[in-house]
């Protein structure tokens, strides 16, 4: 079974077979984290947090580069 869900478009998320693939969806800006992006993200990840099926999470981004800065 493959579902697709948007969060605002700025973050994707793809389940197949237990594997939730989350990608960053602003190659523009290279994928940067912003207060928007980390909610999208957040809301993504509620929702992975609450499927027992799903067991691997892959973090991916759209484009060229992939901007992750953890303070």
């Amino acid at each position: 079974m493959t579902q697709m869900m948007e969060a605002e478009e700025i973050v994707l998320y793809e389940l197949k077979d237990g594997v939730a693939t989350v990608t960053l969806n602003r190659p523009q800006q290279f994928n940067a984290m912003s207060e928007e992006v980390l909610a999208a993200l957040q809301t993504t990840l509620d929702t992975i947090a609450a499927d027992d099926a799903i067991r691997v999470v892959v973090l991916a981004a759209k484009g060229r580069a992939f901007v992750l800065v953890m303070i």
